[in-house]
């Protein structure tokens, strides 16, 4: 049976989305969008619309019968996906997710269509604006494009969930220059595929891609940090920081407010002396700092490995000179568990109860 190729698009900007929507629309033939919006004056609610280059299908409102908006937004798609291809006799699909939404969980529920096959994720973007949007402190609340009422994610947060999970990143301008287009390449993955211009994308590779969502996944797992796209050049710098010896939870706590600066993005993860079996998580991003328990390390040796992007080279002194003061000195490692297990750890609230094996891997 032939399956209807699909992308996904993401963006933080309404008019940046909306913009790259309907450079799509009218630049493959025979495309249908579905382009969704949350109402933040009645939360559970949202907008979608079915358009075609031509104009606009169909304008509903839907109750989202899920807890989780974005569950609720995915679970729709499945459905007006496919009776929204029937009405218009579409070759392929365009669904352009809610503003900041992450893109990951609804890839994978349209990687499992029956009537359609995910080719491309794409995360549009302004890279006039990224550095702001990227470094600043605002909140997704701030501007309105918070996904529920107590929505509390900067704005940077949301960002890079788009841009390190897409198979495709769209720029809004051709030639972008500056330091936009810099932090670009430093947070996109790897194997991304960069196009510089709405109108510029070969919209034949696009459909013809498959978006694996292994893939997808692994670019945005704390335990998968790889180097950026480029090496460090211009004013934009990544500094990747590892380490076989644990964090002493007393000093880290005591470093936190320097590693977690406002403006540097920063990623990985990492391990406690008084956790030596738990792997945890690092984000941090507009001053926020988010950590978590993974799992346990498994046959993977422990080991830190936090990467930091950032354009202030005194920031970025600051940074290393705090990691390094964080870290279980030579001597401490030396002396073994028996000297660090048993620290003040003040950390449950982030990682969980020690008692619940995260002490003694029990």
């Amino acid at each position: 049976m032939t399956t209807t190729p699909a992308l996904l698009l993401a963006a933080v900007d309404p008019i940046v989305r909306d913009t790259a929507l309907m450079c799509l629309l009218t630049d493959i033939p025979g495309a249908v969008g579905l382009r969704y919006d949350l109402l933040s004056d009645s939360p559970g609610t949202a907008r979608r619309v079915t358009m075609t280059a031509t104009g606009v299908q169909e304008d509903v409102l839907i109750d989202l019968d899920h807890t989780c908006v974005t569950c609720g937004t995915n679970e729709d798609i499945v459905t007006a996906s496919t009776r929204a291809l029937s009405a218009a006799q579409g070759s392929s699909l365009i669904v352009a997710n809610p503003i900041s939404a992450p893109t990951h969980a609804t890839a994978r529920v349209m990687g499992a269509g029956e009537h359609f096959r995910l080719a491309a994720v794409l995360a549009a973007c302004d890279t006039v604006d990224l550095p702001e949007d990227l470094l600043g402190d605002d909140l997704v609340s701030e501007r309105g494009l918070q996904l529920t009422p107590d929505d509390n994610r900067a704005v940077g947060q949301a960002l890079v969930a788009q841009l390190s999970h897409a198979d495709f990143l769209l720029t809004a301008h051709s030639g972008p220059t500056g330091i936009g287009s810099e932090l670009l390449d430093h947070i996109r993955a790897r194997d991304s595929h960069r196009v510089d211009g709405f109108t510029s994308a070969d919209l034949s590779v696009l459909l013809a891609h498959d978006h694996h969502v292994a893939t997808g996944m692994q670019r945005i797992d704390p335990l998968c940090i790889v180097p950026e796209v480029r090496a460090a050049e211009g004013e934009v710098w990544t500094l990747h920081l590892r380490n076989d010896r644990p964090f002493h939870p007393e000093r880290l706590h005591a470093h936190l407010r320097d590693l977690a600066l406002g403006g540097t993005f920063n990623r990985g993860h990492f391990w406690l002396a008084t956790r030596p079996f738990t792997a945890c998580a690092w984000e941090g991003v507009g001053g926020q700092l988010s950590i978590g328990a993974i799992g346990e390390w498994g046959q993977r040796p422990p080991h830190t490995h936090l990467a930091f992007t950032g354009t202030d080279s005194a920031v970025r002194q600051q940074v290393v000179e705090a990691f390094e003061g964080s870290l279980l000195t030579a001597d401490e490692m030396a002396a073994g568990p028996q000297e660090w297990m048993d620290l003040t750890d003040n950390y449950d609230p982030w990682l969980g109860s020690r008692s619940d094996g995260g002490a003694t891997g029990a």
